[in-house]
């Protein structure tokens, strides 16, 4: 595939628009720090986390141990404190 040229051109686009989009999420996660705190962006990657295992549970069918399960919560519990001491 290396001496084709639309493949080596189309391998190109991918890498620029990856870098492009992996730049402005870097960006967003700046402005988003700076506007609230590094706590907060923590927050947002535990509560990312929650949504893919939730996605994962319920699209997938993976199993939800009591481990899982009891992490989740924990996670889950941690969140709904903070927000009611924040707000």
């Amino acid at each position: 595939w290396v001496t084709d040229p639309g493949h080596w051109r189309q391998a190109m686009a991918y890498l620029a628009a990856v870098t492009v989009l992996s730049f402005l999420l870097t960006l967003s996660k700046f402005h988003l720090v700076k506007a609230t705190s590094s706590l907060n962006m923590s927050l947002m990657g535990i509560l990312k986390q929650l949504l893919q295992i939730l996605g994962a549970v319920l699209l997938f069918g993976d199993r939800l141990t009591v481990v899982r399960a009891l992490g989740f919560a924990t996670c889950s519990a941690g969140l709904a404190c903070y927000n009611i001491v924040e707000c």
